[in-house]
């Protein structure tokens, strides 16, 4: 007998999209991620690419290659542009990187920390509240 198999589904159109696990691969606008044996195994994968393949701390792996590291908050305006003022007239001898710490979906709750919702353009309702609370969030309100 064959064991069903597990896939991730996400859908970047729902309000609030999330990782979830299905058997059967639908004609939608969702994105789906696999085939994996087992949900075992999807949550092993899901806990080592989490565990295992961090990014942090990225400014020590770019300073270990010889780089110049200048860390900001990235949804600071001017933050971004002190760390990007001279930088063309710099002479030194390593090539400098800028890393802007954000937040995905920053002024907007019900996307804000929800990675899938990076790249995807919200539509219909969920347009009408990010633009809602992008205004109220404003600090340039």
């Amino acid at each position: 007998m064959r064991r069903p198999i597990s896939i991730l589904r996400a859908d970047p159109r729902e309000p609030v999209p999330r990782l979830a696990t299905c058997r059967i691969l639908r004609d939608d606008s969702a994105r789906y991620f696999g085939p994996f044996p087992s949900a075992a195994v999807v949550r092993a994968v899901l806990d080592f690419t989490e565990n295992f393949l961090s990014l942090e701390p990225i400014d020590k792996k770019w300073e270990a290659f010889g780089w110049n590291v200048i860390r900001v908050e990235g949804q600071s305006v001017p933050e971004l542009l002190k760390a990007l003022h001279g930088l063309r007239s710099r002479r030194r001898p390593n090539p400098t990187i800028v890393i802007a710490d954000t937040t995905k979906g920053a002024g907007i709750d019900s996307m804000s920390c929800i990675p899938l919702w990076h790249g995807a353009a919200p539509t219909g309702d969920a347009a009408t509240l990010a633009v809602a609370e992008l205004e109220r969030n404003s600090p340039h309100a």
